[in-house]
């Protein structure tokens, strides 16, 4: 995201903030949003565009992650911001959060300084605060994004800080001055009479005292130690004041005990008492309490469960006879494949998978080394086409060259033959009025003859139409005559005959009713054989039922004796595994026992070893504990060597995090240039192919206009010939077939009449 804003920074992210508060996602789509926006504006420069474009795109993708920065920011900092800022603390955490990497430090710096201080150093310092992002934001984003993508963002963030420091700085230092030169104005206003002067009054520092130097380090080794003196030596039979109070001391408690152990009664155990039977009966009172029926007759023992065989109906007796049957097709058939192959296919289907595997395998190497071929032939093929385009470009350039020199060599040519054609038609022109006056008088001639053949054939006509009429009237009044005599004429009825029309199957009405009594026997007789047909094939299916009803109770019987024997053999198994069980329990708690009495010894063991350990290490702490100095000067050297271990954690930590952003700058640098010689690499292509494409265009657009221009040419030629040959005949030619030419003025006009009607007809 670049800024190289013609306008100010200030104006350029108040734009930014009305695209975001009037985008509603109801009632328009993003883009359609933004290109109304940008229409309306009328911004010039067209990276400010790109730039609001960017910052309304990415507010609506990271919609979600911005809700809860803002909704986390105002609960924190609700007391020092304004609910009218919204849309202003939206779009700085879009380029603080996401894009402060791309804008940099001193185009980010120009948009925080073109807004109000106060209101970017409450955003700064809540946002690049470690403590507010993990308290108050980490927990919610880790709900809408992966818990890596989160932590990423939060440490990209906090690795601007050190960078943003002098800035946060500078934001602080014109709030609280702004705040400190208001105050000194309303209190210099509020205070009676002059302003005071400043009295200027020395700092009450104390005098410098020396460093004390250190003592100077000297090792316990090179000390002398000092010997204890010597205990007085005691003599033989003497006996110390101490020891005799000592003795007597003893001698007193010991009488004291005695006198407390007589004075003791013995302990007596108490007898246990347990209330557990006063406490199941006083609930089993209760309980009958709260039922005071009684009960007349004992209640009934529960019915043995059912014998009978439950009734089953034809279509459960089918279906169970179809599984039983598929069931023993499925059993004969291993039957008689192990039979007939006396062999069990268990190991060849194992055989046969194992071989399968290793095919989809094989498959699977083979599609991926026939897809690194095809990459490396398609490299190939693409350094192959990028020469034979290269060359293939030349080629078309050298044949349009040809071409046109052709073209040229035709037109010089044309123009010759067409003057030459212009001088005949101008020499044939000249005797165009003598034939039109012969053409005139042979018309005249011919239609004076056509008009005398023409009345005499009409007289022709008149004459045989009249003798035509008087014969019809003839006709008619003979056949009125004939209407006008009377005739009468009876027929009667005989079943036995027919009509006599010629169709097919013709009978006489005797015949039919003849015909409907035998195929009603017919069909009488064909009802009771099939109501037989239908009673027998009833028969047999209700004892073909009866038959599969009877194997299936056959067959549930023995499946009955067969789930018994199952039933005792479990048991029995059942049986003999746990008796198994509690021998192996028993070996293994014996096992179990031995162990832990070892690890009981071992640490027995232990503990004595470790009461020696420490009775040792007291002795050698009281030891050295005669020593203070050397204590306090190890003491001293081990803080010493603390103090540098720290300071050279710190240093590598320092050091590892500015070699870090280092790498990571000089990574964001690489990925930049990279992206700009790919973005420059794709214009050059496109430029190329489209420059490509347009020679192209141009040539096939030549081409057209050439055919066009040479089917024109034709055309004109051949009616101009035509014109000629029939002027040349002369006789017997109408002056509407020998039309001359049309001229480009007559072309144009019928051209513009006919788009006018598709105008109008459109």
């Amino acid at each position: 995201m670049e800024l190289t804003s013609a306008l100010p920074e200030g104006k350029l992210i108040k734009y930014c903030e009305e695209i975001w508060h009037t985008y509603n996602p109801a009632a328009t789509t993003p883009d359609t949003h933004v290109e109304e926006c940008l229409a309306k504006w009328k911004i010039e420069d067209p990276k400010d565009n790109k730039f609001v474009q960017q910052v309304f795109t990415g507010l609506v993708r990271y919609k979600k992650l911005i809700g809860v920065f803002i909704q986390a920011f105002y609960f924190a900092k609700g007391g020092e911001v304004s609910r009218t800022d919204v849309d202003t603390y939206s779009v700085f955490a879009y380029l603080t959060l996401l894009r402060l990497k791309e804008l940099q430090y001193v185009a980010f710096r120009k948009l925080i300084l073109a807004q109000e201080p106060q209101k970017m150093l409450v955003l700064l310092q809540f946002i690049f605060n470690e403590v507010n992002l993990m308290n108050f934001c980490r927990d919610p984003w880790m709900k809408l994004y992966d818990v890596q993508y989160v932590d990423e963002l939060i440490q990209t963030v906090l690795s601007f800080l050190p960078d943003l420091a002098d800035m946060i700085s500078s934001l602080e230092d014109k709030v609280y001055m702004a705040k400190k030169a208001e105050e000194k104005e309303a209190n210099s206003f509020a205070a009676k009479g002059s302003a005071q002067v400043t009295i200027p009054v020395p700092f009450k520092l104390k005098a410098p005292e020396p460093r004390k130097l250190e003592p100077e380090y000297v090792h316990p080794s090179t000390l002398q130690p000092k010997a204890r003196p010597a205990p007085p030596r005691k003599l033989a039979g003497h006996v110390t004041s101490d020891e005799l109070a000592i003795k007597e001391q003893k001698e007193l408690n010991k009488r004291t005990q005695q006198t407390f152990l007589e004075e003791s009664k013995p302990f007596n155990f108490h007898p246990i008492t347990s209330k557990l039977d006063q406490v199941k009966a006083s609930l089993e009172a209760k309980r009958k309490a709260e039922c005071p029926f009684k009960m007349e007759e004992p209640a009934k023992a529960a019915p043995a469960p059912p014998t009978a065989q439950v009734k089953l109906n034809a279509a459960a007796i089918l279906r169970e006879d179809a599984l039983y049957k598929k069931k023993q097709e499925q059993e004969a058939k291993v039957i008689k494949k192990y039979e007939t192959e006396l062999r069990d296919s268990h190991e060849f289907d194992k055989w046969k998978e194992a071989g399968r595997k290793k095919d989809e395998e094989d498959a699977i190497k083979a599609a991926e080394d026939r897809l690194i071929e095809n990459i490396l032939r398609a490299k190939e093929a693409k350094e192959l086409r990028e020469h034979h385009d290269s060359q293939k470009v030349q080629d078309m350039k050298d044949e349009a060259q040809r071409i046109r020199e052709h073209l040229e060599a035709e037109r010089k040519a044309e123009e010759e033959s067409n003057r030459g054609r212009r001088d005949t038609i101008v020499e044939a022109r000249q005797g165009v009025k003598v034939a039109k006056e012969l053409l005139d008088s042979a018309k005249r001639t011919n239609a004076a003859e056509l008009a005398k053949e023409k009345a005499t054939s009409a007289r022709r006509l008149a004459e045989e139409k009249a003798l035509e009429r008087v014969r019809k009237q003839n006709l008619i009044m003979q056949l009125k005559a004939i209407e006008a005599v009377p005739v009468s004429e009876v027929h009667k009825y005989d079943p036995t005959t027919t009509k006599g029309q010629g169709l097919l199957e013709e009978m006489s009405l005797a015949e039919l009713k003849e015909k409907m009594v035998v195929v009603k026997r017919r069909q009488e007789e064909a009802t009771i054989e099939k109501h037989n047909d239908i009673l027998v094939a009833k028969q047999k299916k209700e004892a073909n039922l009866m038959r599969k009803a009877a194997n299936i109770s056959r067959i549930r019987d023995m499946a009955n004796v067969q789930a018994a024997l199952r039933r005792r053999t479990t048991t029995e198994e059942v049986a003999v595994a746990k008796v198994q069980h509690e021998r192996k329990t028993e070996d293994e708690m014996l096992v179990l026992h031995a162990r832990l009495q070892d690890k009981h010894s071992a640490i027995k063991q232990e503990q004595i070893r470790l009461a020696a350990e420490e009775k040792r290490i007291k002795f050698v702490q009281a030891a050295q504990a005669a020593s203070a100095g050397a204590v306090e000067e190890t003491k001293f050297r081990e803080m010493r060597k603390g103090q540098e271990r720290e300071l050279y954690t710190k240093q590598a930590v320092v050091l590892a995090d500015a070699q870090k952003h280092e790498t990571g700058k000089s990574r964001t640098d690489t990925i930049r240039r990279g992206n700009l010689k790919a973005e420059k690499k794709g214009k050059r292509d496109f430029v190329k192919e489209y420059n490509e494409k347009l020679e192209q265009l141009t040539v096939a657009n030549e081409q057209m206009l050439e055919e066009d221009l040479d089917r024109k040419r034709d055309m004109v030629m051949t009616e101009t010939m035509r014109y000629t040959s029939m002027m040349e005949r002369g006789l017997g030619v109408s002056s509407m077939t020998l039309k001359p030419p049309e001229t480009d003025a007559e072309r144009s006009l019928k051209l513009q009449s006919r788009l006018e009607a598709q105008r109008m007809n459109a």
